[in-house]
């Protein structure tokens, strides 16, 4: 069986007795930069392609720093691109097509933040009390009223990181085998002038 996080608190609640037969868990956490190229070679290979074609290796290295070596935005991302790539009639999915394709980055001004929905806000502010925060420290300095559980806080606050990353309010970076975020530099400026 498998199953998102959350699953063995379902099983743990509903079906106490089956839990309790579950003798092996793996989990399964994010990829290195090798084994996301390797996943994306293995899934392309496996529908007849060769090697990670169309894909370059500038284009692993984006995918890999866009998702975090997290297998499901792995391939959802392959995915998005070569769907792109298909529409555009592209037949390599290089960094000037990755240009072409990148999505316009939202102008950070204090109103943009005022009409941000209210946990984004929450992990801003979370942020804002020092320099760099794993997800989970996150989720702490959020407070417990927040989420109903640690597990969908946790996932939930993944997602919304992507997304204020995306907009250029946070910025990660890799410190061991764990991302830490941290509020950007463009926007800790506009809060100083603020």
């Amino acid at each position: 069986m498998a199953g998102l996080p959350v699953f063995e608190n379902i099983l743990k609640s509903n079906l106490e007795t089956f839990s309790r037969r579950i003798n092996t868990k793996t989990d399964l956490g994010n990829l290195t930069k090798a084994e996301t190229r390797e996943l994306v070679k293995k899934r392309i290979e496996n529908a007849g392609g060769e090697d990670i074609r169309p894909f370059t290796s500038r284009t692993i290295e984006y995918i890999y720093e866009r998702t975090g070596g997290f297998p499901r935005e792995v391939i959802r991302l392959c995915n998005d691109l070569a769907y792109k790539a298909l529409r555009s009639n592209i037949s390599t999915i290089d960094t000037d097509f990755l240009k072409e394709t990148e999505a316009p980055v939202t102008r950070l001004s204090l109103e943009t933040v005022e009409s941000l929905p209210e946990r984004q806000k929450l992990i801003l502010d979370a942020l804002s009390k020092g320099e760099q925060f794993t997800p989970s420290e996150i989720v702490s300095e959020m407070g417990d009223e927040v989420y109903k559980n640690r597990e969908n806080a946790i996932r939930s606050v993944n997602n919304l990181l992507r997304r204020l990353m995306k907009d250029g309010f946070v910025e990660r970076k890799r410190v061991g085998k764990t991302y830490k975020y941290a509020i950007s530099s463009k926007f800790r400026t506009l809060m100083v002038e603020a």
